[in-house]
Order: structure tokens, then C-alpha cells, then sequence
């Protein structure tokens, strides 16, 4: 391939990586950071994540959107919480004390999503992007068999794949066209140690269609391809039967939180509001805890548990 396809493949791919949404965290970050004059403090978890993503976000900017949720958060959970307070005693109605707290646990909640939000969307656009880490394998197989030749292979890998690694293997074909690595072994080790973290099938995957080119014999070059595909195949399997031997445990919390809990406090809230004064049958106080409250935390144990599931399949786009 000449290097002006090279580029075009490149930039194609940027340029369908530029006409993505825009994600809220970055208009967040650039508006906060266009007056913030604080101090700057390094994270380089959250560095090494805006870098994972793309994201044009500086650590001035991260660190301005952090002081600005904090404002935000702080600010309305008490302005919150002081006006539900108020409104309790003009009324001259006896609010539990969860629901008075709900806007500041509202407001701390929010201080915790902005902070941790570009981690936690990396991990999610990691675990992702291993989806399409059987897709690249075959690719990369299936071009190695008709012609023996790794730039080729990883050409069109590149060209045919989907995912963050498909964008990261046109980026190293370019790199590798205009001298920014020596040799396409050397962006590929690098690529397969990078995501050896996350996946280590596709890191062993990579080391064998390397280790094909070396074998003279077609047969026996057959044998290691096809052995690279098969163990990256029964990673994934690996994967989901870890999983589901992992959700005994969190499947019973569930189901005491979503229907046992419920069931218990029906007894349970009664007796005590007669022995501790506890206005229990307050229609506000039941609504809060079972309307709210415990729907919420089920959910957010739900979703919690969920994103431990490993990625084999993603929706298709209509």
C-alpha cells in the first residue's frame, strides 16, 4: 500500500472519530476551565485515561471541572436539603430525615461522578473495544493464509476491523510509514502490551501471527494461526463461564435487596415505629424508602454488577 492510501486510511478514520458527539465531560471541562485560576494538580490515572479516550482535556481543565462540580454539588445539595428543611417547618410537616438529606446526597453524588467519570469511561471504551478482538484475530488469520505477509495482514485488519483497536492499528501503519517506529513488529509488540492488560489473548494472539511468519512449512504455519484464533475464541468462553460462576453471590444480595428486603421491613417497620416513636406509616416516609430509595439501590447494584460482565457482542447500528 502507497503511503498517500496509508494517510487516507488514517484519516478517514479520524475523521469519523471527529464527527462523534462531543461527550459532556469535555463542554464541561472547557467551559469550567476558561476561568479557573487554581492550583493544578497532577492524576496521572486520569491523564493516562483522557489520553486512552481522545479526549482534548487538559489536567487545568479536569481540575477546574472537579472544583466546579464541587461548587455546583455542595451548593444545591445544601441549598436543597435547607429548603426541603424550611418548607417542613412553614408547613409545619415532619419530613424524615432521608428525605431531607436526599439533595445532599444528590449534590455528593454528582461531586463523585464528575471526578471519577474519565476513568470510569475509559475502562468502559477498553471493555468494549475487546469485543472486536476476535473480529481483528480472524481478520488477521485469514490474511496471513493467503498471503504470509504481516504488513498486508495488518492492512487489512485495519481496513475490515471496528473498534478502538481497529483506529489503533491504523495509526501504527501510519506511524510506522513515516518513521515514528522502525518496523511494524515494533508497533505491534507495543500494541500488544498495551492491551495485554486487558486482554491477554489477543496479546498471545499477536505474538503467534508474528511467530507464523517464521515457519517455512504451510501446514505447520496453519497450525500456529489457527491456534491463535481458537485461544483467543476460548478466552472469551473462559470469560463468560468466569462470570457466570461469580453471580451466585451477587444474585442473592440482589434478591434480598429487590424482594426480600421490601418483604422484611413491612414487618419489621411497624414494630419498631411502635417501640421507638417512629412516624413509619408517614405516606412520605414509605414513598422515599420504597419508591426511592430501595428501586435506586437496586438499580445501582444492578448496573454495578453488570459492568463486570465481559464484552462478547455488541448492537448493531440501524
Amino acid at each position: 500500500m502507497r503511503p498517500g492510501m496509508l494517510y487516507s486510511l488514517f484519516i478517514r478514520g479520524k475523521k469519523a472519530k471527529e464527527r462523534e458527539k462531543i461527550p459532556w465531560f469535555v463542554k464541561f471541562a472547557k467551559r469550567a476551565g476558561r476561568r479557573y485560576r487554581g492550583k493544578v494538580k497532577e492524576y496521572p490515572k486520569v491523564a493516562q485515561a483522557l489520553d486512552f479516550l481522545g479526549w482534548d482535556v487538559s489536567m487545568r481543565e479536569y481540575n477546574a471541572a472537579v472544583s466546579r462540580a464541587m461548587v455546583l454539588g455542595l451548593g444545591l445539595g445544601i441549598a436543597g436539603t435547607v429548603i426541603l428543611y424550611m418548607v417542613s417547618l412553614t408547613l409545619s410537616v415532619e419530613l424524615p430525615f432521608i428525605v431531607v438529606l436526599l439533595p445532599a446526597m444528590g449534590g455528593m453524588y454528582f461531586i463523585y461522578h464528575v471526578m471519577s467519570y474519565p476513568v470510569r469511561a475509559a475502562e468502559k471504551e477498553r471493555m468494549r473495544a475487546l469485543v472486536y478482538v476476535p473480529e481483528i484475530v480472524g481478520y488477521y488469520v485469514m490474511a496471513m493464509k493467503v498471503v504470509p505477509n504481516l504488513e498486508k495482514a495488518t492492512e487489512f485488519a485495519a481496513e475490515h476491523g471496528r473498534g478502538r483497536i481497529a483506529e489503533e492499528l491504523r495509526e501504527i501503519l501510519w506511524k510506522t510509514s513515516i518513521g515514528i517506529y522502525e518496523t511494524l513488529e515494533q508497533a505491534l509488540d507495543d500494541l500488544a502490551y498495551r492491551w495485554g492488560e486487558y486482554s491477554e489473548e489477543f496479546k498471545h494472539a499477536l505474538m503467534r501471527i508474528r511467530a507464523s511468519i517464521l515457519e517455512r512449512e504451510e501446514a505447520k504455519r496453519y497450525v500456529i494461526l489457527d491456534k491463535a484464533l481458537s485461544d483467543v475464541l476460548e478466552g472469551v468462553k473462559e470469560k463468560m463461564i468466569l462470570f457466570a460462576e461469580k453471580l451466585h453471590s451477587p444474585s442473592m444480595y440482589l434478591f434480598f435487596l429487590g424482594v426480600f428486603l421490601p418483604l422484611l421491613l413491612i414487618i419489621v417497620l411497624p414494630v419498631g415505629g411502635a417501640f421507638a416513636d417512629i412516624p413509619v406509616s408517614d405516606p412520605l416516609f414509605l414513598f422515599s424508602l420504597y419508591d426511592v430509595a430501595l428501586p435506586l439501590g437496586v438499580f445501582l447494584y444492578s448496573r454495578s454488577i453488570l459492568s463486570k460482565r465481559p464484552p462478547v457482542y455488541t448492537a448493531p447500528q440501524i
